[in-house]
């Protein structure tokens, strides 16, 4: 089926110190190769190849109601690949960089 993995691997670890207020979370997720579209076309169909992502989340409060958060997305910088085999050959149909994503922030509670 379109858009279904023979297999997907998540892996979340977290941890977490009420006392001190530090919050950690580390997320790998991994997918194998699915089916992109279904072609119409006397062609091969598409498929999207394998992609393994990690993300690194951490909280930290500061002062009573203040807290601070970073975060980094996909920290491999995984790319989208896009390939259809024909006669025992391997052609990129498309490829791109995802791109990976940071971010920092405050946060006060009343």
């Amino acid at each position: 089926m379109q858009g279904q993995s023979p297999w997907l691997f998540n892996l979340d670890i977290e941890y977490a110190n009420r006392d001190i207020g530090t919050s950690i979370a580390l997320l790998y997720n991994a997918f194998g190769e699915r089916l992109a579209d279904l072609s119409l076309e006397k062609i091969e169909n598409p498929y999207e190849q394998p992609q393994h992502t990690l993300s690194l989340t951490l909280s930290q409060k500061i002062l009573s109601g203040l807290s601070f958060k970073a975060s980094g997305k996909n920290l491999f910088n995984a790319r989208y690949k896009r390939v259809i085999e024909h006669e025992g050959k391997e052609y990129v149909e498309m490829e791109h960089s995802l791109g990976s994503k940071f971010s920092i922030g405050t946060s006060y509670e009343f």
